[in-house]
């Protein structure tokens, strides 16, 4: 009996294995984590909408990224500004509250309020793969070609997580550049209504980006 139930097991592994080593699936995550690993320092405009109940929210923000880890984002939020600085040591918020706010960086739990379109630049190998203790790596990935949106045909690639997050993700991958420029979140029951949409409206890369712009004073 433990022989037949360690064969059933194994079965089960290799079934789930199998589900997340799509090869076309892993071929499009392999050249996505190129596509971003490449990029030296990129400048990114994003617009989030958030659909509640008998409302929407939006934020806009500007996203600027330095090579490995240096980080800034400036949004609006009403009448706040609120600018978030980081370099790759340290992050400084100002503006969220009284005072500025400075913390150890925590890449698991960066504040930036977007999707995969944008951590993605300083966090594609774990957000772009289903290895072990990677983010994909229980997850459903369905490829869908030549997807008409903004007067272009984007590659979409559809997640569903199960579990506890059970959410219905879809990112609209430039099929040229494999960068993502839209991230549609959906509950899992049901898929046609969205949560939350971010779209980069602006994307530069290999641009003049000044040290100083991600530079963190401790001092409160």
């Amino acid at each position: 009996m433990k022989a037949r139930f360690a064969l059933v097991t194994a079965l089960l592994a290799l079934a789930a294995s199998a589900l997340s080593a799509d090869p076309d699936v892993e071929k499009l995550l392999s050249n996505m984590r190129e596509a971003y690993k490449s990029v030296k320092t990129a400048q990114l405009t994003v617009k989030q909408t958030q659909f509640l109940e008998d409302e929407k929210a939006e934020l806009e923000a500007v996203v600027s990224y330095k090579n490995p880890e240096k980080i800034r984002m400036t949004a609006t939020i009403g009448p706040k500004e609120i600018v978030l600085r980081s370099n790759g040591k340290k992050i400084r918020i100002d503006g969220a509250q009284d005072a500025p706010v400075v913390e150890d960086v925590d890449m698991e739990r960066f504040p930036i309020p977007f999707n995969l379109e944008t951590i993605c630049f300083w966090d594609y190998q774990r957000q772009l793969s289903t290895d072990e203790k990677a983010n994909m790596h229980e997850s459903e990935l369905v490829i869908k070609t030549d997807e008409e949106w903004n007067d272009k045909k984007w590659t979409v690639l559809e997640e569903t997580v199960r579990g506890e997050q059970k959410v219905f993700v879809r990112y609209f991958i430039d099929p040229k550049t494999n960068l993502i420029w839209r991230t549609v979140v959906a509950d899992l029951d049901d898929k046609d209504k969205p949560v939350q949409d971010n779209v980069v409206l602006k994307m530069e890369t290999g641009v003049e980006l000044e040290d100083k712009l991600f530079e963190v004073e401790e001092g409160l």
